[in-house]
């Protein structure tokens, strides 16, 4: 997760931090205009981000009210460090086991009473997004009192754009370059684009009508010809793309030979014997992110099973 919102990051988070950009932008808006907000003049960069966090609750309230002891449904999600205020001492105290934004020198992201990663102060713009991330991966449920809200920014925000997303992540990872998996083309029918086709053995491509147009259709290139087209996505194409290679009995090519191999034997689980240094390392620190996600989702049950007022609890 870390490296998928990344600040410095460009080759594959910019759709969505484009996405989260516009929703920000469009309820800053609306709390402007509902006088829910004050108007950003004269703030810092930080406070426009602080006071859209703690009113967009407000702006798309959930039938459910906040336990007592929590106060504003905003704390579900982002608290501010006073002074005096430990970090830890906060989390033990705090009545409701979702994930939340600690603010301090740094941000401090923490799930229930463990405090995960500390992030840059920079990306405070960037604390839902992250918290959604923080959702996803840990198989989490919306606190009762911020749920309607999630719901609003889980439907805007593009589930396709980030399975992408990770497609490219993992060939970042694996030190292997994203744009021998995915291609871009803004013309299918021009020469260059031809000529780059026929040169591609293995790849996927996708065609917009204008650099910042969404896709107007994905498809699969084997040995220099298009093979499927009109796909609705990107990793329905990377699926299609695996059980096809799988099925033809073709050799990867040497350019994404890790990142098909983890397709193949870790996520697929088809043959996974005999895997690459690389593979093998992944495989490692995926089983120590499962233990952590493990220790994380026990600790949350005991205390929701302490706990009669939390208002959030884990999914299987």
């Amino acid at each position: 997760m870390g490296q998928i919102l990344e600040a410095g990051n460009k080759n594959f988070t910019d759709q969505i931090k484009a996405r989260w950009e516009s929703i920000c932008k469009n309820a800053l808006f609306f709390g402007v205009w509902n006088k829910s907000l004050k108007p950003p003049m004269g703030l810092d960069k930080s406070g426009p981000a602080i006071a859209l966090m703690k009113a967009l609750p407000s702006t798309f309230p959930s039938p459910t009210a906040p336990p007592k002891k929590l106060g504003s449904a905003s704390e579900a999600l982002f608290h501010v460090l006073e002074p005096s205020e430990d970090p830890n001492t906060f989390l033990q105290k705090r009545p409701i086991t979702s994930p939340v934004i600690l603010d301090s020198t740094n941000l401090l992201l923490a799930v229930g009473k463990i405090p995960l990663m500390t992030l840059p102060k920079e990306m405070i713009h960037e604390t839902t997004l992250i918290l959604m991330g923080c959702f996803y991966t840990f198989h989490l449920t919306y606190p009762k009192c911020v749920a309607t809200l999630l719901s609003v920014i889980q439907t805007e925000e593009d589930i396709d754009a980030g399975r992408e997303c990770l497609l490219k992540g993992l060939c970042i990872y694996l030190n292997e370059d994203p744009e021998d998996l995915v291609k871009e083309y803004m013309d299918m029918t021009e020469a260059n684009t031809l000529r780059e086709v026929e040169e591609t053995t293995v790849g996927i491509y996708v065609a917009r009508e204008t650099p910042s147009s969404d896709y107007s259709d994905v498809g699969v290139i084997l040995e220099g010809v298009v093979v499927l087209q009109d796909l609705e996505n990107v990793a329905l194409a990377a699926v299609m793309l695996f059980g096809l290679m799988y099925a033809l009995n073709m050799n990867y090519p040497l350019k994404l030979r890790y990142t098909l191999e983890v397709i193949q034997k870790l996520i697929m689980e088809v043959d996974a014997s005999d895997l690459s240094r690389k593979a093998q390392n992944l495989k490692r620190k995926m089983h120590e992110r499962r233990e952590l996600t493990v220790h994380v989702h026990g600790s949350l049950f005991l205390h929701c099973s302490c706990s009669s007022d939390a208002d959030s609890t884990f999914l299987d």
